[in-house]
């Protein structure tokens, strides 16, 4: 007869409690007739169902696993909830803490995060309906205490050795983060605030960058006595690491304190490096000090660094200053201009025949003023004053080509000039005589057009749009309940033509493919006083045209550019607009202009609907709208 073995944990240390065999060592009980088959040697046939009882295994596991995940004893809680997860492989707190454990254990050189983040979803996919938004939450928090681990990770060893290695490495984990929190937004659902998040990501960035400019400036910098060139190329090399690392923290910083801060440092560095300059030892110098200056940055390297130091400094001013309330104002500005522009238009479709009447009286005065014009120029009088302008000019030449000896004819050509000149002045006099009524019939001509422009550019009041700012029942049961060739119909209808639309077209949008089909639309904005025109796209994700959007991704540049952000702002709260209709348009600039300027909110949801800042692929920013319930689960 066998010993009696658990079959769960492999102990043998079973006691009858209550009727029943109870292993000690993991809680699994078994029934005697249960315990009976096991104790048999060979093949015993089993008919029925065996139920066995993991409930106690799993409790005890569990709580093993949580004690040594608060612990911080990460590798003994993987161990306990990979037990968990063989007896149950759809418990959620087990892969929650799975998750956790795993990636607490992420070293440079075994990254296991992308592992981490895979259980967090699991957590997240398995947990029951009405659990769900807490563990949603408790998940956020923890990637978010994981992914700042690991950028400290890379930017301590950064901040020691500032290598191009060190440098790619604080990129990569950085983008490659912000794609795992953003598949946690998408396939998990989670509303991420990113305000916070992003000002520690900067945070550390920037000290990282600073840590670094000052060991690199220590070890062979302008301080160091008689830097010569190897030790001078590295340390540009390092200022320049320093310099980007610093660039990427701008696209993360949201308040404006730390932005300052961090142009700053960007201005100072590069002025470091134009100041810098190597020395090489001169053995026939004959002052006491045998090294003379040998390689400085050129002229060209110098002017390229003020430009760089030029464009951080107005990077500053954006931050020195409000960027919401520049934003807004603008905004509203540009919005007012265009409902006067949009009265003024309705009252002359209104006003059909007057507006005829005056413009054909303006094609009149025109013409008159053209024929008057040619009438001046006819008058005999002034043919005669180009003619003897033109004697001046020759006898002028003629005076001047005469040597110093030439008195004689000098004079006489003197007097030619002074004749002509005479001529001139009476004949002046008897074109001002015949031009007095044709002047004064083309000032009264010129200013009836005056009034006449003035009357077409009259204050007519204001109107706003050419129909309703909402598409009707656009949300329904907090879903989007609106095409994307509706939505792009509606929204090109309400702005005036400056705004350009491309055609709608199935893209790769290089966001997330597997959020379905992408039709996307490139919005284009040239302003009636600029040359320059600024883009951004409209991603929605459906099925067809025009089919339902599940998702809605309004995408411009990384860039902090002030004409970039007026049209994000712009589409986006027309978007939300056509969305909502609960809301003001002053509401909806204000929103969308917060969740991607203001420094404490990112996030917001509205009738059911997430809307969100993105930023993915390290060169995009993005507002994200989708539902709460339109989850990815694969």
């Amino acid at each position: 007869m066998k010993q009696l073995t658990c079959e769960m944990c492999g102990g043998t240390d079973l006691i009858k409690q209550d009727g029943v065999f109870v292993c000690q060592n993991c809680g699994v009980k078994y029934s005697v007739e249960e315990a009976k088959k096991m104790m048999v040697e060979g093949t015993v046939e089993v008919t029925g169902v065996v139920r066995v009882d993991n409930t106690d295994a799993i409790e005890n596991y569990l709580k093993m696993a949580q004690h040594a995940l608060e612990s911080d004893n990460n590798k003994e809680a993987e161990f306990y909830a990979n037990k968990i997860i063989e007896i149950a492989p759809q418990h959620s707190d087990a892969w929650e803490i799975k998750g956790q454990a795993a990636g607490w254990q992420s070293t440079i050189d075994n990254r296991r995060m992308p592992e981490a983040v895979s259980a967090l979803l699991a957590a997240i996919n398995f947990a029951e309906d009405d659990e769900k938004p807490d563990v949603r939450d408790r998940v956020a928090v923890a990637f978010a205490d994981l992914f700042r681990a690991e950028i400290k990770l890379r930017t301590n060893n950064f901040a020691k050795i500032q290598s191009k290695e060190n440098l790619n490495s604080i990129m990569s984990i950085v983008d490659e983060g912000v794609e795992m929190l953003n598949n946690l937004v998408v396939n998990g659902g989670i509303g991420f605030n990113r305000c916070i998040l992003y000002d520690d990501i900067a945070r550390m960035l920037n000290s990282s960058a600073v840590d670094g400019f000052n060991v690199a400036n220590n070890r062979f910098g302008p301080d160091h006595v008689h830097m010569q060139d190897p030790h001078w190329k590295n340390f540009i090399a390092s200022c320049d690491n320093c310099i980007e690392t610093l660039k990427k923290s701008i696209e993360f910083v949201r308040e404006r304190d730390l932005g300052e801060t961090i142009c700053s440092n960007i201005m100072y560095i590069h002025k470091a490096v134009c100041d810098s300059v190597s020395w090489r030892l001169d053995v026939t110098a004959k002052t006491s000090d045998l090294y003379v200056r040998n390689h400085s940055l050129t002229q060209s390297e110098k002017q390229e660094r003020k430009q760089k130091i030029q464009a951080a400094n107005n990077l500053k001013e954006f931050f020195k200053t409000n960027p919401i309330n520049i934003v807004l104002e603008r905004l509203k500005n540009e919005r007012v201009n265009e409902e006067i522009k949009l009265a003024r238009k309705k009252y002359w479709e209104d006003h059909q025949k007057e507006l005829e009447t005056l413009e054909s009286e303006k094609n009149v005065l025109i013409s008159y003023i053209t024929e008057l014009k040619k009438q001046l120029k006819a008058i005999p009088a002034l043919g005669r004053i180009i003619e003897q302008k033109e004697a001046i000019d020759a006898y002028t030449i003629q005076l001047n080509s005469l040597g110093i000896f030439k008195g004689k004819e000098k004079k006489a050509l003197q007097e030619k000039i002074d004749t002509c000149y005479d001529s001139i002045e009476q004949l002046e006099e008897a074109v001002s005589t015949e031009r007095k009524p044709i002047d004064s019939e083309i000032l009264k001509a010129e200013s009836r057009i005056k009034e006449i422009e003035d009357e077409f550019t009259k204050d007519r009041g204001s109107t706003f749009s050419k129909g309703s700012l909402t598409i009707k029942e656009a949300i329904i049961d907090g879903k989007i309940n609106v095409s994307p060739k509706q939505l792009i119909e509606h929204i090109s209808n309400l702005l005036p033509t400056t705004y350009v639309f491309s055609k709608l077209i199935k893209s790769d949008s290089g966001f997330y493919e597997y959020l379905g089909n992408c039709y996307s639309v490139d919005v284009e904005y040239k302003s009636e006083d600029e040359n320059e025109a600024t883009e951004i796209s409209i991603n929605m994700y459906a099925n067809s045209e025009n089919d339902k959007a599940m998702y809605i991704v309004v995408q411009t540049s990384c860039n902090i550019d002030v004409k970039n952000i007026l049209l994000w702002c712009r589409i986006s709260s027309l978007i939300v607009l056509s969305l909502f209709n609960n809301v003001t348009q002053d509401y909806a600039e204000q929103a969308v202009a917060e969740i991607l300027l203001d420094d404490e909110t990112s996030f917001f949801v509205e009738k059911g609907l997430a809307l969100e800042y993105f930023t993915y692929q390290r060169d995009f920013k993005a507002l994200f709208i989708r539902s709460f319930d339109n989850l990815r689960t694969e």
